[in-house]
């Protein structure tokens, strides 16, 4: 019934409406990437839907000292 009523829905529109996103798990990483982070999929979602990814993304070690001073 959940999925009928979200297929019914404007959640759809509104999601694009308010520029929500979905990405795949090598989409994600490719930009957590090019924003100079290390990005890990975490063991377990953050939410209740186990379906859903949740991902850590740390600084990378790999920047210059110049690169931090001039932030």
């Amino acid at each position: 019934m959940g999925l009928a009523r979200t297929a019914f829905s404007e959640y759809r529109r509104i999601r694009e409406e308010v520029g929500l996103a979905q990405y795949s798990e090598e989409e994600i990483i490719d930009l957590l990437k090019d924003a100079e982070f290390e990005p890990e999929r975490a063991k377990r979602n953050l939410g209740h839907n186990q379906a859903r990814m949740t991902f850590l993304g740390r600084p990378s070690q790999a920047r210059d000292t110049e690169d931090l001073n001039e932030r």
